[in-house]
């Protein structure tokens, strides 16, 4: 902390110059906010309370009377108007009302028994002479007097309605010398609330009270009196009569003594004048021998008067008498009392039939014999709530609500009520003074007395109900010990219907909500609290003017300077002292009271140097009552806060005026770290830009142009972009940090796929492949940049070591060349271990130059020779790379393969690398839960089991379904793209049980159709039909059709042997079938007639102008009715090996003779030797087949199919 006196010695004289006049305008600045106005608990902004000057209005300010339109009185002349209407009139019935604050004396009035009244004016002291409105400068009050306070007179018998409105009357002063009687009313009926006395000094009279002298059928709610009620030191004389009364006594021959009650029956008196007993008594017996002594005192002849030095407790009858047994009867026994009288109390001398609600005496109380705070003497019905004494009772008999009770029968009540004034008495209740034994029915309920003395003077006859006594030596066991810090205790009062106050909108509905709870302190009336509340403390926007248990976070954006004023003009502080803590957490009252070195207030201070502060005031009033203000915690921070802004390779801590460019191929990840200890972090938020701006220009820009941060900075646009970072505090300091000038660019992976023909089958799938696939990668670069200075050198990177075998595929788009390199050892020749020094954590990568690569189908070697890919300004490049595992022999898995192309220059350093987001990650499996992950074929059927009767008519229909069956690693396939090109194949064939294939010559009458088609078999007996595409699941409707006949095989079990393979130019590749299935065959013996042989002269029709003349030559076996030969012709759907589908065409249209037709293109040959001529001219160049067919009569025994081809 720095005061400004400290700052402006240290200065030059033009700085101080300087300093002195900003100072000067901030000083004007805060006494524009500061008020100079009262500031009481109600204000009347349309007006402006005014001094009174002593005079007498001739009305009231408006209305007439009427409760809906009441007499306003506004100001001190129209309150005198008041009294001295009063002594004409007591108003009964009539209407009040209060419209502002009264303002009755400027300066504060106080009392001190040594010094007597003083009067502080303006900060000055002067010194009032008794019973006169004059003030002197001197404590003797001698020489001319320096000025005049305003005296008001005692208002006379009022019985109406007075509504303060929540308005004070201040400066009220009343003295007279003469009179017994002193206080604002002499005698009060009616109802006054919400009306407030501070400055009050009431002086005089030996009846002194601040409301009323006495009061009757009065209800006093929300009034509060502050200052003081002194007594004048002259007494008055009081008497007292009544009677004495005692029972008929018995006289023995011995002496007895009866008593009777005394003291306990009379009003508290404590300077006897005179007292007297007398009466008249009659013997039943004789007198001789009889004694009789009245508190000692012998008495004869039937009477006495007795003169009393005190007054004793008990008054005492002994007799005794030797002409016993006899009795004794008093008529007229009566005492007859003079004392000195003398009482002061805060609100009301005399009280009978009267309500007190939220009522608060905060005077101090100097009586000769009896003082109280709230009332003097209870006469009659009486009930308080919810109020309480606060001021100092000095006084003989002392008391904080009531002086005592006197005879009474009527209720009296007193509900959540308390003391916290200090007693000073001779006897002293904090509750209640005195109780005359002849009073009852007295109730006391949710109580308590908070100064560790007897809640009650006397042993009265009182009811206790849930009441409270701070004092642990209290001897009435009724009340229930508590510490006064316990009876502090919000949550204990609440419990005790000690409600908070919300509002006084609250208020005016339910006048019980009054409580206002502060930190270590006894609960208050609300307004009683304000009342309290003399300064105010004042810094930036911020104002206090209580104690805070609980502080809160205040940030101050520039010097701290903070000033005290009176909050009310009219309030006379005698002190005004500051501490300056450090710490955050706050000071306890009992701290603020020991062992704190406070600062005397003399001006406008200044806290310069950044840190916590708390600032602590302890305010001394005109009472000398010590209260304390505390700020919230002030957090005084001028430094803008640290900011790191953090990437994976740099950390900037500033802004930068001139960023260095940095290339980058990979994302851009930026955390941001901040550390403010005084004020904290307001907020963090940051820009991406193409654009460099000076910090000017990052504080111009609208906020709209930032993000929030939140856990991190993505830079992941391609091209030149910067990161900027704005952090500010909650003082409103900015800091601007800034990173490198990000050029974030390189090779690009746009596709990547298993195999080489990116299939639709791998789309949207993890790359997972088997360890004898390939997988491709697609890789392009266009930028529009400056031509760079040198050579580049390609290189693939790989963040594994490829194995022994693998084959790398390049090809380059931008010459169309297709180049191979081939992995030939398993010696680390890329130089992968060593690509990460052992102290540094990396990613170990091998390198494959593209030197290393040779072209493809040249018969000389020609390696790649690196090129200028630069044309039209800009760089251009488009690659495929192809990795092709087939020939290694992985048996080891290896997951997350990335590879990508690098450049470099001839120093070995990078220029390019490869986007790191568009690098994709490849697994190679080479088994699945220890078997192969290779793919297979898989084959399924409808098949039900029946057998097939080979030499018979018969029908058996198959519904086929082929596929890949793929492995998974947990639900995804791994890839075999060995099957990325084929199709899928079927083969069937006729084995025996020794699963040797039969000739197909034993197939004449059977005819295999798959899908509509019929299919014969090939020179190795085996029928192949070929299927859909590897990358679909391929559907198979298969019918084997048996006809009767002779077949030529041996009776006996064969099957259909079904199986899918992977069919390349129609035959199987590789070991790929893997199931087959099989079909069971019943071959019967039976003699049957059939083609023996049919030779056909040849197998190749060569096309020419002249006719082909083909002969054929028929050899029949067996016994024969009436046999036919038909012969058909059949041109091959496709001249492949895997479709061997014949389609049936007219063979009339390819001879040039005419031919004998029978039906559906079959036509009747006669003679076991024929020549057909071909008309080659009309043949296609393809295959072909005849059909033989072989009949008796309308039946087919047998069927030879004949092939050739057309060249």
């Amino acid at each position: 902390m720095a005061k400004i006196k400290c700052v402006i010695n240290e200065l030059i004289r033009n700085h101080k110059i300087a300093f002195c006049v900003i100072l000067l305008c901030i000083v004007l600045m805060i006494s524009i906010l500061v008020p100079t106005l009262a500031n009481f608990i109600n204000n009347n902004p349309e007006i402006i309370p005014v001094v009174w000057d002593g005079s007498i209005a001739s009305e009231y300010k408006s209305g007439n009377g009427t409760k809906d339109n009441p007499y306003i009185i506004s100001d001190g002349s129209e309150l005198a108007y008041f009294k001295y209407k009063l002594d004409e009139t007591d108003y009964s019935d009539t209407y009040f009302s209060i419209s502002n604050n009264i303002i009755l004396n400027e300066g504060t009035l106080r009392y001190d028994p040594e010094n007597g009244i003083e009067y502080i004016l303006n900060g000055i002291t002067y010194y009032v002479e008794y019973y006169t409105n004059k003030y002197y400068d001197n404590p003797e009050k001698t020489g001319t007097e320096v000025g005049t306070v305003n005296i008001f007179e005692p208002l006379k018998d009022f019985k109406g309605n007075l509504e303060g409105n929540l308005y004070t009357i201040y400066g009220l002063y009343l003295t007279d010398s003469s009179s017994e009687n002193l206080a604002l009313f002499e005698n009060l009926e009616g109802n006054i609330q919400n009306l407030f006395f501070k400055n009050v000094l009431v002086y005089g009279g030996s009846n002194t009270a601040g409301l009323a002298i006495s009061t009757d059928d009065l209800s006093v709610n929300n009034v509060i009196f502050d200052g003081y009620i002194v007594n004048k030191q002259q007494v008055i004389n009081k008497n007292i009569t009544g009677s004495l009364n005692l029972d008929l006594v018995n006289i023995n021959n011995y002496e007895t003594t009866n008593y009777i009650d005394f003291k306990n029956q009379l009003p508290y008196i404590n300077d006897i004048v005179s007292a007297r007993i007398s009466g008249i008594y009659e013997l039943s017996g004789s007198s001789e021998g009889t004694t009789i002594l009245i508190n000692g005192v012998s008495v004869t002849n039937g009477s006495f008067l007795i003169n009393l030095t005190e007054i004793p407790e008990q008054i005492t009858v002994t007799t005794s008498s030797t002409s016993a047994p006899m009795t004794l009867e008093f008529t007229n026994f009566n005492y007859e009392i003079t004392y000195n009288y003398s009482q002061a109390s805060g609100i009301i001398g005399e009280a009978r039939n009267t309500v007190l609600n939220n009522v608060v005496n905060a005077s101090d109380i100097f009586g000769n014999f009896i003082g109280s705070g709230l009332i003097g003497t209870s006469f009659g019905k009486l009930n308080i709530t919810n109020s309480y004494n606060r001021g100092k009772i000095n006084s003989n008999l002392g008391s904080g609500l009531i002086g005592q009770v006197t005879t009474t029968s009527e209720e009296i009540k007193i509900l959540r009520s308390f003391n916290i004034g200090n007693i000073t008495a001779y006897t002293q209740g904090g509750l209640l003074g005195y109780i005359n034994n002849t009073a009852v029915n007295i109730l006391m309920e949710n109580s308590f007395e908070g100064t560790e003395i007897n809640p009650v003077g006397n042993e009265g006859n009182i009811t206790i109900i849930n009441s409270y006594v701070s004092d642990i030596n209290n001897v009435n066991p009724n009340f229930i010990y508590k510490s006064v810090q316990e009876l502090k205790e919000e949550e204990f009062l609440t419990e005790m219907e000690y409600s908070p106050y919300i509002s006084d909108t609250d208020y005016n509905e339910n006048s019980l909500n009054i409580w206002y709870y502060g930190a270590e302190e006894f609960p208050m009336n609300y307004y009683d609290q304000k009342m309290t509340e003399v300064v105010s403390l004042y810094l930036s926007n911020l104002n206090y003017n209580k104690y805070l248990p609980i502080l809160d976070n205040k940030i101050i954006k520039n010097n701290i300077t903070f000033v005290l004023e009176e909050i009310n003009s009219y309030d006379s502080v005698i002190s005004k002292e500051y501490f300056i803590s450090n710490e955050s957490e706050v000071l306890s009252k009992n701290d603020l009271k020991e062992n704190i070195e406070w600062i005397s207030y003399n001006g406008i201070e200044q806290i310069t140097e950044e840190g916590t502060y708390v600032i602590y005031i302890k305010i001394t009033d005109y009472k000398d009552r010590i209260s304390y203000i505390n700020s919230d915690v002030l957090v005084l921070d001028l430094t803008a806060p640290e900011v790191t802004l953090s990437s994976a390779d740099y950390n900037w801590t500033e802004y930068l005026n001139e960023p260095l460019e940095k290339y980058t191929s990979k994302i851009e990840e930026f955390t941001i770290s901040t550390q403010d200890n005084l004020s904290g972090i307001a907020y963090i938020r940051y820009l991406i830009s193409s654009n460099l701006y000076t910090e000017a220009e990052l504080s111009a820009l609208e906020e709209n142009n930032w993000s929030d941060f939140q856990n991190k900075i993505t830079l992941n646009e391609l091209g030149k972009n910067i990161v900027y970072v704005q952090v500010v505090d909650n003082s409103e300091n900015i800091k601007y940090v800034s990173s490198y000038y990000f050029n974030y660019q390189g090779y690009q992976t746009f596709e990547a796929y298993p195999g080489i023909g990116n299939n639709s089958l791998y789309q949207g799938l993890p790359l997972n492949i088997t360890g004898n696939s390939a997988f491709t990668l697609k890789v392009t670069y266009d930028e529009v940049m400056s031509k760079l200075e040198g050579n580049i050198y390609h290189n693939i990177i790989t963040n594994i070591l490829l194995p022994k075998n693998t084959i790398i595929k390049l090809i380059d788009y931008s010459d169309n060349k297709i180049y191979t390199y081939e992995i030939t050892t398993d010696e680390d020749i890329y130089n992968y271990n060593n690509s990460c020094p052992s102290e540094i954590d990396c990613q170990k990568r091998a390198k494959y130059p593209f030197s290393l690569f040779t072209e493809r189908g040249k018969s000389v070697q020609n390696t790649y020779v690196e090129k200028d890919y630069y044309q039209d300004n800009k760089y251009s490049e488009n690659y495929s790379i192809i990795f092709d595992f087939s020939n290694t022999d992985l048996n080891q898995d290896i997951e997350n393969i990335e590879s990508y192309i690098e450049t470099e220059d001839e120093n070995g350093n990078l220029i390019r690398s490869t986007i790191k987001s568009s690098i994709p990650k490849f697994n190679v499996y080479s088994s699945i839960n220890g078997d192969s992950s290779r793919a297979g074929i898989y084959l399924t059927s409808d098949y039900i089991g029946n057998l097939i009767l080979l030499n018979t008519n018969s029908i058996t229909e198959i519904n086929l379904i082929s596929g890949i069956n793929y492995k998974r690693k947990q639900e995804y396939k791994i890839f075999d793209t060995s099957y990325e090109y084929g199709n899928l194949g079927l083969e069937i064939s006729l084995v025996n049980n020794n699963d040797e294939i039969v000739s197909k010559e034993y197939l004449k009458n059977v005819i295999i159709q798959v899908n509509g088609n019929n299919y014969i078999a090939g020179n190795d007996n085996i029928i192949r039909v070929t299927g859909n595409n590897l990358q679909s699941e391929t559907g198979k409707n298969l019918k084997i059709i048996t006809y009767e006949g002779y077949t030529g095989l041996e009776e006996g079990n064969y099957y259909f042997k079904i199986r899918s393979y992977k069919s390349l130019g129609g035959y199987m590749a590789g070991d790929s079938t893997v199931a087959e299935m099989l079909i069971p065959v019943y071959v019967s013996q039976y003699n049957y007639s059939r083609f023996y042989q049919v030779e056909m002269s040849s197998q190749v029709i060569r096309k020419t102008e002249e006719p082909e003349n083909i002969t054929f030559t028929i050899t029949k076996e067996g016994e024969f009715t009436s046999p036919e030969v038909r012969i058909s012709l059949y041109e091959k759907e496709e001249l492949t090996g895997d479709n061997q589908k014949y389609n049936l065409i007219d063979l009339q249209q390819y001879v040039a003779d005419s031919l004998v037709h029978v039906s559906n293109y079959a036509y009747a040959i006669s003679g076991d030797s024929f020549v057909i001529s071909f008309d080659s001219t009309k043949f296609n160049y393809n295959g072909y087949q005849l059909v033989l067919e072989l009949y008796d009569g309308d039946k087919r025994i047998d069927i030879v199919k004949k092939y050739f081809i057309v060249r």
